[in-house]
C-alpha cells in the first residue's frame, strides 16, 4: 500500500473518531438541556408552591387577627353587660333597702 493511501487512511479514521466523538457529545448536551428544562420546571414549581404557601399563611394570619378583634369585642361587651348587671344588681338592693324602711314605720 502506498504511503498516501496509509496517510489517507489515517486521517479518514482520525475523522471517523472525531465525528463520533461529537455525535457522543451532541447527545450528552441534549440530556443536559433535557435536564435544565427538567429542572426550570421543577424551579418554577416550587415557586408556585412557596407563593400559594405565603398566601395561605397571609390568609391564617388575617383570620388570626380578625378572630382576636372578635374575641376581644366580645370581652368588651361581656364586660359591660356585668357592668349594666351589677349597677342593676345594686339599685335593685337599693329599692328593697328602702322599701324595709318604709314597711318598718
Amino acid at each position: 500500500m502506498p504511503f498516501y493511501m496509509g496517510a489517507f487512511l489515517a486521517i479518514t479514521l482520525d475523522w471517523r473518531s472525531q465525528a463520533q466523538s461529537v455525535a457522543t457529545g451532541r447527545q450528552a448536551l441534549q440530556r443536559l438541556k433535557q435536564e435544565v428544562g427538567a429542572l426550570k420546571e421543577e424551579k418554577q414549581a416550587w415557586g408556585l408552591r412557596e407563593e400559594a404557601h405565603q398566601a395561605s399563611l397571609k390568609m391564617t394570619q388575617e383570620a388570626k387577627e380578625g378572630g382576636e378583634a372578635y374575641a376581644y369585642e366580645v370581652e368588651q361587651a361581656y364586660a359591660d353587660l356585668l357592668a349594666h348587671f351589677t349597677y342593676h344588681q345594686i339599685q335593685n338592693i337599693g329599692l328593697q333597702e328602702v322599701v324595709r324602711a318604709f314597711e318598718v314605720q
